[in-house]
């Protein structure tokens, strides 16, 4: 008889990122893939409806967060603005919420600088690089899950019947860090167990997040 861990990965709404409206993000570059498009009628708006009088670095620009949905479906808001220019707006908000953003089976949102860089001298949309997505999280423990593992095989030598899963609520910090790992549950009836991987899982190291983040990983371990 074999041991077969089955490892069932969640998080709570996929990842919980501890900021205001704050939401997973696909990789920055399936972003400016998307953006990168809308820029020449982005730049249609911003010449046709902003005097060239007006278009000075930090004198009429806008940051723009955009909100995409499960479908790629984008909600829009002008974050921090000083683009003046109602129409101009309502422009490029068209063009931003008919466009067909990244759906990568999550929420996640972007911030979109648009205005004009006086070092290069035109006018420029730039995307903000994202956090670590959930993808990017999970597949930290997918990597290192062989060592968890390890702390159940172990334990299982001296006890062939042993049996159960654990829970683990990991907060990861901006750093990519484990701020704090605890144990949501644990139905392995040896506390060595949970113990064990909690020490592993306090030495990861994951690709930074945005903002604080909480994941939530259930690990049922089953023998066949």
């Amino acid at each position: 008889m074999c041991t077969k861990p089955h490892l069932i990965l969640m998080a709570l709404g996929s990842l919980l990122l501890l900021a205001p409206n704050a939401y997973a993000k696909p990789p920055s570059s399936a972003v400016k893939a998307a953006v990168e498009g809308l820029k020449p009628e982005l730049h249609r708006c911003y010449v046709d409806l902003v005097p060239a009088s007006d278009r000075v670095e930090h004198g009429n620009n806008a940051n723009v967060e955009v909100r995409v949905d499960y479908s790629g479906r984008a909600q829009v808001l002008f974050k921090n603005t000083t683009l003046t220019q109602v129409a101009a707006r309502e422009c490029m908000l068209g063009v931003l919420r008919r466009a067909k953003m990244p759906a990568n089976g999550e929420l996640w949102d972007a911030e979109i600088y648009l205005g004009m860089d006086s070092e290069l001298g035109k006018w420029v949309v730039r995307v903000a690089e994202s956090g670590a997505t959930t993808q990017d999280m999970l597949a930290v423990v997918n990597e290192n899950l062989g060592a968890l593992i390890a702390c159940f095989e172990e334990r299982r030598k001296q006890k062939p019947g042993l049996k159960g899963g654990v829970e683990l609520v990991l907060t990861i910090s901006t750093s990519g860090r484990v701020q704090e790992a605890e144990l949501a549950k644990n139905t392995v009836a040896d506390p060595e167990v949970g113990r064990c991987v909690l020490k592993k899982v306090e030495s990861l190291e994951f690709p930074r997040p945005a903002s604080l983040a909480i994941l939530r990983v259930p690990i049922e371990f089953s023998a066949e």
